[in-house]
């Protein structure tokens, strides 16, 4: 019997030394798989959207914004500071990372032509599908990583509400590397049982050292 116990014992070991090994091979698996999932991104808008927060909190960069609602404009300069304040200024271009949900990226197709109104080259991002960024576009010159402008489609909708309005960023290229210079968000939101409301923001920056 006792021989028996220590046998079971020794097996029941095993078994647990196979199953933990099973699961960091498994473990292991999945964090290679989410890698390689997180590399295939159909556009890193967070990976650049952190970069350009690091860069103008860096050089101590302000903002002249001018912000139209209606028929009322409202001009401020604003200098964010850090990288919270400046993550908050550009936030609402965080939304536009949707694109890269597993469910969504093979709901677009990629497009790549020229340009009708410059010389620049365009990379786009389109869907005819229900999802709330209608169209990414990437212009650039002779690299897509040589951006010189990005313009998307956002719409939401709910039970009390439905807002549509174009997410623009232009960049300029210093030392090869692309500096946001603009941004402007301009469109739409039409409250339930009431008028639509049509603004614009735009906000020019400026590198203080």
């Amino acid at each position: 019997m006792f021989y028996w116990t220590i046998s079971n014992s020794f097996f029941v070991v095993r078994c647990a030394c196979k199953g933990l090994l099973l699961f960091i091979i498994v473990s292991g698996l999945y964090s290679c798989d989410r890698n390689y999932t997180r590399t295939k991104d159909l556009f890193a808008i967070d990976s650049l959207l952190r970069g350009q927060v690091q860069h103008l909190a860096h050089h101590n960069a302000s903002i002249a914004k001018v912000t139209t609602l209606g028929n009322k404009n409202n001009i401020v300069t604003l200098k964010p500071g850090d990288t919270i304040a400046w993550r908050k200024e550009l936030e609402i271009f965080e939304a536009l990372n949707v694109i890269n949900k597993p469910v969504n990226k093979q709901r677009y197709r990629v497009e790549f032509h020229s340009d009708i109104k410059s010389n620049l080259k365009v990379k786009s991002f389109i869907t005819s599908d229900d999802l709330s960024v209608k169209y990414l576009k990437i212009y650039y010159e002779h690299l897509p990583t040589q951006m010189k402008k990005i313009e998307a489609s956002y719409d939401e909708s709910n039970a009390l509400y439905h807002s549509a309005k174009v997410l623009l960023l232009e960049f300029e290229q210093i030392r090869d590397t692309s500096v946001l210079t603009t941004y402007s968000v301009r469109g739409g939101q039409k409250m339930f049982l009431d008028d639509t409301v049509q603004y614009n923001i735009k906000g020019t920056l400026t590198l203080g050292h």
